[in-house]
């Protein structure tokens, strides 16, 4: 079962997500702040990253940023999950990290269509492809 982290201060986010993800099939973990994330990435590994923008440590580009530096954990895909509607333009070259983002409110269906295609994707399973 592959597994998902969901990265959110809001408890009923969380919760929300977890009951999403479990009965799409997928085993969800969670963390609330970066500090909870990283602990929860070094010990879980999971298979994508469900990242809210705002945290109270600063915001989620800030993990992807340090993921993105550690070969380990590099591939994971990240989806942001964010509150906010319209990224501003210093947002843009963070957002090169981030796979996907999803605006809350959001529908159930899409969101669970976002993971599955970012789960499926060839680019995200630790392998480099080569063309030979």
């Amino acid at each position: 079962m592959k597994k998902v982290l969901i990265v959110d201060d809001d408890e009923e986010i969380i919760d929300l997500v977890s009951f999403i993800l479990e009965n799409g099939g997928y085993h969800a973990v969670s963390a609330s702040d970066i500090s909870g994330a990283i602990n929860a990435v070094c010990s879980e590994t999971p298979d994508l990253i469900v990242l809210d923008l705002m945290l109270p440590e600063g915001n989620g580009f800030k993990l992807s940023r340090l993921l993105r530096l550690i070969p380990k954990y590099k591939h994971i895909p990240i989806i942001m999950l964010t509150a906010v509607t319209y990224l501003e333009e210093k947002y843009i070259e963070q957002m090169m990290e981030i796979q996907d983002y999803i605006t809350k409110p959001f529908d159930p269906k899409d969101f669970i269509e976002k993971i599955n295609k970012q789960i499926s994707s060839p680019e995200n399973d630790g392998c480099i492809p080569v063309n030979i």
